[in-house]
């Protein structure tokens, strides 16, 4: 789950053309996708899973945002 914004889903990241947008996507153990966004304003993002004990063991962070001027 990515706070604050949308994300277009590229899956498996074989298509040039994204397949939806969402805040949220769940994947299997060994699926990948590519996720594309851009965030408006500056400032910390934070990101995790919906699965207690995937977060509870760390997958789970934020990520910096900063204005490119």
């Amino acid at each position: 789950h990515l706070h604050a914004n949308f994300f277009q889903v590229y899956p498996t990241g074989m298509t040039l053309t994204p397949t939806h947008q969402t805040d949220v996507i769940t994947m299997g153990t060994t699926e990948r996708h590519i996720l594309e966004f851009a965030y408006k304003y500056p400032g910390k993002y934070m990101f995790h899973p919906h699965q207690d004990a995937i977060a509870e063991a760390g997958c789970m962070g934020v990520f910096e945002v900063i204005s490119p001027t």
